[in-house]
């Protein structure tokens, strides 16, 4: 492993372990964005005011001392952050190597540098916790092998993915496909075996419509990008092309009252987009059609060109690989089930 031969202590949030932290990182598991390995050197405290708002506002404080540094193109060393802050912010410094009971507070860690200056800052939501459980090498190196190619293999079946979100490929074919792009993978000869096993999972997740369609739905309503939806819709069902196409009644139009769009408004309003501007034309062609459903695939359509909106699907489709593979089993990690 990368990141040490044995987890030195946990992070957990509603007593739900969030990550694992080594010697040289940590192994992020449940979550929005997905697992992930992130290897870095770090020194860790933990901020221990009980009030939540006070210790959002002593990580505030922290955080713009180190951006007056940044600004000066100077990293702060720990020494300075110690004699600046120990002392005079509820905090504890955390000795990673003797982790035996649980810290409460929010973890929090600066990123150094291999000089001790300060690159980074990462605010947990956790608090510190030791490790209940020993893990074996062998669960060690499946949990990190299942989080560092989840995401990878990820975007390589999300390339496999039509624009409306439809995947039009058997498990088969994607096998047979993942095959001839193992070496571009840069798998190591010594992991095939369980990086395969991994890998047929997470193509058996993707190469069923049911779950992609139900990790957009997830995403959509998790960014809130239904908001996004409906005000298109809305915009689409208070549209008049025309009074000659008499589309909506007298009554209706007077009900609407301003928010009654014309054809060039409408237009006007959603010009930033091609996609959008084709599904308005689409709707003026055929305006019986459902304004919901246009709204829904046009939106969905830009957003599958998003980047951050396929990082949260391959965060989504992350989290599913590490419940569903044995990833997790007989480690005793208790993981956040709601993401």
């Amino acid at each position: 492993m990368i990141l040490g031969s044995q987890p030195l202590f946990a992070s957990e949030h509603d007593d739900k372990v969030g990550s694992i932290y080594f010697e040289k990182g940590r192994l992020r598991l449940i979550h929005p964005s997905g697992p992930t390995r992130e290897v870095y050197r770090s020194y860790c405290v933990c901020m221990t005011n009980p009030d939540k708002k006070a210790r959002n506002r002593d990580i505030d404080t922290i955080r713009i001392w180190v951006k007056k540094y940044w600004d000066m193109k100077i990293y702060p060393s720990i020494e300075a952050f110690e004699k600046k802050f120990l002392g005079s912010i509820r905090m504890i410094k955390v000795d990673k190597h003797a982790v035996n009971e649980s810290i409460e507070g929010s973890l929090f860690e600066l990123i150094v540098d291999s000089y001790g200056g300060i690159r980074s800052y990462h605010p947990s939501r956790g608090y510190v916790s030791p490790l209940k459980k020993t893990l074996t090498q062998e669960q060690l190196d499946f949990l990190e092998l299942s989080i560092i190619y989840s995401k990878q293999i990820s975007h390589w079946i999300m390339s496999k993915i039509n624009i409306n979100g439809t995947i039009d490929i058997t498990a088969d074919s994607l096998k047979t496909l993942l095959r001839e792009d193992l070496l571009s993978l840069k798998v190591k000869r010594e992991n095939v075996v369980m990086i395969w096993k991994i890998f047929s999972l997470l193509i058996d997740i993707y190469s069923k419509q049911d779950n992609i369609d139900e990790a957009i739905s997830h995403i959509i309503q998790e960014l809130k990008i239904y908001v996004e939806i409906d005000r298109f819709s809305d915009d689409l069902r208070h549209y008049i092309f025309d009074k000659k196409f008499n589309l909506i009644g007298t009554q209706t139009r007077s009900s609407m009252g301003s928010e009654i769009m014309s054809k060039e408004q409408l237009i006007k309003k959603y010009n930033t987009s091609p996609i959008y501007l084709r599904s308005i034309y689409a709707f003026i062609k055929n305006p019986h059609q459902d304004p919901s459903t246009i709204a829904y695939y046009t939106v969905l359509k830009i957003y599958m060109r998003n980047n951050y909106f396929l990082e949260r699907l391959c965060g989504y489709f992350g989290n599913q690989l590490l419940r569903e593979s044995g990833a997790l089993d007989g480690t005793g990690l208790d993981v956040d089930d709601d993401n």
